[in-house]
């Protein structure tokens, strides 16, 4: 057995309990951390939110779930995207897109190629399209490179933040007269053999996410309508190939 095999194989055996292992053919592999649930309303004493962690939905897939599920929120109406050429963007070039309300937001290749299959899978089932937020950009952007840089795979960083305080963090919050949030994440990451990821390694990402009941159940909910993408690539742990981070964050404001 080779060298790299045991040490994948190690991997798995002392994650078995926490992720879900799938073989992506290119050498390197998919890991699933169980989902998690967390809820939000704001109130005349200021946000109560509850969380819970669900099991673990028992199916091979790619990326982590967690989703935060606010009362009371109404559909928005859908925004109108230009990824542009994205087929033929290399990885890590800069593609603009429209945000939200208006405006510029800038997205590497890898990132608006995933934004493109979220809303192709989406509009394949008639669910409304989803926006991209700056915001949500930014906390998912900072977690990747966080989990390179520290070497874990998690929703929660080495000092306990959790995915709905870093969104927060980045300024998705319930100011500005907002009473009620929904947010959810998920994450994955990918080996790869060359310094950039493929984008071919997007619709590998999305794959796994929609064969997982959870992390299926964040990128189709029809009430979610921002997105965040967030991609880094680098050392990871012991492998000697470089591997990309993979987080995406959604959410609702009403």
């Amino acid at each position: 057995m080779s060298m790299s095999l045991l040490a994948l194989a190690a991997v798995l055996a002392a994650t078995l309990a926490v992720f879900s292992f799938l073989e992506n053919g290119g050498g390197g592999a998919e890991f699933s951390e169980q989902p998690f649930l967390f809820s939000g309303a704001a109130n005349e004493e200021g946000t109560e939110a509850e969380s819970e962690n669900l099991a673990p939905d028992g199916e091979s897939g790619s990326g982590a779930n967690e989703a935060s599920d606010g009362r009371g929120i109404s559909s928005l109406s859908e925004a109108r995207k230009d990824v542009g050429e994205i087929e033929s963007s290399s990885p890590f070039s800069e593609v603009i897109v429209e945000g939200c309300g208006g405006g510029e937001v800038r997205l590497s290749g890898i990132e608006a190629r995933l934004f493109e299959l979220h809303n192709e899978e989406r509009g394949a089932r008639d669910i409304s399209s989803l926006c991209v937020r700056e915001e949500l950009v930014e906390s998912s952007r900072i977690h990747s490179e966080d989990m390179i840089e520290h070497d874990y795979f998690a929703h929660e960083t080495p000092e306990d933040v959790d995915a709905f305080e870093r969104m927060e963090r980045a300024g998705y919050t319930l100011d500005d007269g907002y009473s009620s949030i929904k947010t959810g994440e998920n994450l994955a990451w990918r080996t790869q053999s060359g310094p950039e990821p493929e984008l071919s390694d997007a619709e590998l990402v999305v794959e796994g996410w929609l064969e997982s009941e959870g992390h299926r159940r964040n990128l189709l909910d029809p009430e979610f309508r921002e997105v965040g993408i967030g991609a880094a690539t680098g050392e990871y742990k012991d492998y000697e190939q470089p591997a990309t981070m993979y987080t995406v964050n959604f959410g609702v404001r009403e």
